[in-house]
């Protein structure tokens, strides 16, 4: 994985691992990240996508029809809850 972190979510669509977010960050005073990376299993790749708009830990991803959810989390490492569900569509 391009990114080392904790606290990160995945959900498997079309083929693909997602990773979301995460904690560890230290270029950021919330130790939060905002990435998203995906891992292609027919390319055996991974590739740096668009990143959330809110950086986040401590959540879960869905994948649901033809997107994923990540609702939740917290946007400052060990705080800051976040009351925000993103959609991403690959």
């Amino acid at each position: 994985m391009p990114t080392s972190r904790g606290g990160a979510a995945a959900a498997i669509l079309n083929e693909a691992l997602y990773v979301f977010g995460g904690e560890g960050n230290t270029g950021a005073a919330s130790a939060v990240f905002d990435a998203v990376e995906a891992w292609s299993f027919e390319t055996e790749r991974w590739s740096s996508l668009s990143p959330m708009t809110t950086g986040r830990h401590g959540t879960g991803a869905a994948a649901i029809g033809d997107r994923i959810y990540v609702p939740g989390g917290a946007s400052v490492m060990a705080f800051g809850a976040v009351d925000r569900v993103e959609v991403f569509v690959p």
